[in-house]
């Protein structure tokens, strides 16, 4: 697993991670960065380990086949929106006219031909990346609807603590609890890297060669796997293999001799 990188000139820690060789194309670059906003060593290993499981949850989403979700999941999906928008406010909500206005723009969203998607598109997709899952378009959709009725909810909630109104939202209790849909592990077609390497371990130590020889290799096994974001032989193409090899010795500074 990755580790927090520190900025040499700021001291601040960042995380960052390579994308899978095949989702570089959906992604359009091949790391994904992103400022952890500490200089804490121990505090960024903790945010580091957020980042990194939303990282691998967008990989599994951009992977996933797309499925129909229905209502009740919708709804708590969106209350996401909901509780952040009153977390992040819950002492110092600003002044009303601010409120008037996000409700008055919220409604014109509303209204206006693909003002749904321009308002909460990026929000949605951020929502559906943090569970790993794809939907289809119908689903997406409702989910829309569902972030724009909750972060109006909040809003309104907002302008009555601005009016000096705190008292608790009785239909916060709307929301169900998200239940994440256990799915079963696809299984992989044709064979892993790792069923190959403990097949070749096995034929290695009983011809009673050095047992130094499979830890090395593990380590590369494992290393290629973390760079390729999967295992499937199948997928693997000579391509993959030049550029994580560029990867080694280009970013991770290894001679060539040290590659294999």
């Amino acid at each position: 697993m990755p580790t927090p990188v520190k900025d040499k000139k700021s001291g601040i820690y960042y995380v960052r991670v390579r994308v899978p060789a095949d989702l570089k194309g959906f992604v359009g670059r091949a790391e994904v960065s992103k400022s952890l906003r500490t200089r804490d060593p121990a505090d960024a290993k903790e945010r580091f380990a957020a980042e990194y499981a939303k990282i691998q949850k967008r990989w599994a989403s951009l992977r996933a086949k797309p499925e129909s979700l229905p209502l009740k999941k919708i709804v708590a999906l969106s209350a996401r929106v909901y509780f952040r928008l009153m977390e992040v406010l819950e002492n110092e909500p600003g002044e009303p006219e601010i409120w008037h206005r996000v409700l008055e723009l919220s409604q014109q969203a509303e209204a206006a031909e693909g003002g749904l998607e321009k308002w909460y598109g990026d929000a949605t997709d951020e929502i559906l990346a943090e569970e790993g899952i794809a939907v289809d378009e119908p689903t997406r959709t409702r989910l829309l609807r569902e972030v724009h009725r909750s972060w109006t909810q909040a809003a309104s909630q907002q302008l009555k603590r601005a009016e000096g109104d705190f008292t608790p939202d009785p239909q916060a209790m709307r929301f169900p609890e998200w239940e994440p849909t256990a799915t079963p592990k696809a299984a992989t077609e044709g064979p892993t890297l790792t069923s190959l390497f403990e097949r070749w371990k096995k034929d290695h130590l009983s011809n009673g060669k050095a047992a130094a020889t499979v830890d090395d290799f593990a380590q590369k096994k494992d290393a290629l796997v973390a760079y390729l974001g999967h295992e499937d032989v199948t997928r693997i193409k000579p391509k993959d293999i030049a550029d994580w090899c560029d990867y080694l010795r280009d970013e991770k500074g290894l001679k060539p001799p040290e590659v294999f």
